[in-house]
């Protein structure tokens, strides 16, 4: 697919571990303005929580989107964690405890890659 003649990509993600903290996997499907599937990827995150999996799988996506020159990129979560974090990030990056840090990685995440929403 050609990043030229699109606006924006959508970047479907998800993870998951075994346990709490157990052996971790990824993974996400991007698609086009009509929903058309054209590039799936997988990852073993390694062990740790099902969070980081979800993060590791996002920011992996983020990273094929942009060596491929998609540099508008809509991402879509299954996980509410990760989606509270972003919206906390938006509007208090104070926040305590682990949605402190969930908040701080996803404004280091817009940093990173700054034409990306959720």
């Amino acid at each position: 697919m050609d990043s030229t003649y699109q606006e924006w990509i959508k970047l479907n993600s998800g993870g998951a571990s075994k346990g709490n903290s157990g052996p971790t996997w990824g993974g996400g499907v991007f698609g086009d303005e009509l929903g058309r599937g054209f590039f799936a990827y997988y990852l073993f995150s390694g062990t740790a929580t099902n969070n980081f999996a979800e993060i590791a799988a996002v920011v992996r996506g983020l990273e094929l989107a942009w060596e491929r020159g998609f540099y508008q990129d809509k991402v879509e979560v299954d996980s509410s964690n990760l989606a509270n974090y972003q919206r906390g990030a938006k509007q208090d990056p104070r926040a305590s405890g682990s949605s402190r840090a969930g908040s701080q990685f996803l404004i280091t995440l817009d940093r990173r890659f700054p034409n990306f929403r959720f």
